[in-house]
């Protein structure tokens, strides 16, 4: 199955309920954000990347391989992408990346 969006500059990180996937676990692959737009080049700018996303997504999903199906959730507070994601103890943390702001492009050092 495809996403139910077209996304780039996604993240992407597994998340296993009852233990390891080996020991019997449960798991889902979690999905946040991306540009679902075109990148745009950027002219003469301090900024380290020349490019920008034109449509930053805050949508996320989860992912379950057993079934081959997709399931929306709650979006995301930040709209971002080129970020990253990672699971401990038990929550997922999105960090990092790029959002909009004021129509520029700004780091995003939220946690």
């Amino acid at each position: 199955n495809d996403l139910p969006i077209s996304l780039g500059m996604h993240t992407s990180t597994q998340y296993t309920k009852g233990g390891y996937s080996l020991q019997g676990g449960y798991s889902l692959v979690y999905i946040f954000g991306g540009c679902s737009g075109e990148f745009q080049a950027i002219s003469a700018n301090d900024d380290e990347s020349p490019w920008r996303c034109t449509v930053i997504s805050d949508y996320a999903f989860s992912y379950d391989p057993y079934t081959d199906s997709y399931r929306s959730l709650t979006k995301m507070p930040i709209a971002k992408y080129g970020h990253t994601a990672t699971e401990v103890d038990g929550k997922i943390w999105v960090i990092g990346g790029r959002s909009r702001s004021d129509d520029k492009d700004k780091v995003d050092h939220q946690v």
